[in-house]
């Protein structure tokens, strides 16, 4: 029983290192229609929400892409900061 424990408790670790690793982003300013976002890498990243309500990326960061239709201004950040 104790070994199921620690292995779940393994697992639930890695996931939360895992996903804090995928956020390496923070929002610098919010302003009504658009975002500024600091990445991991140090460079920004500006996001822009659109008439529809969707969001996309207007500048990308060092390792981030341009454009993109996102439902919610944290996906929008993720391309526009590109991987770690």
């Amino acid at each position: 029983m104790n070994i199921k424990k620690t292995l779940v408790g393994v697992a639930i670790t890695i996931g939360s290192l895992t996903s804090i690793a995928a956020y390496a982003w923070s929002i610098q300013e919010e302003h009504p229609g658009w975002d500024l976002i600091r990445c991991v890498d140090g460079s920004n990243s500006t996001v822009e929400q659109l008439s529809d309500g969707y969001w996309t990326v207007k500048i990308a960061g060092k390792n981030g892409k341009l454009g993109g239709h996102f439902a919610i201004v944290g996906q929008a950040a993720l391309q526009g900061c590109g991987p770690e």
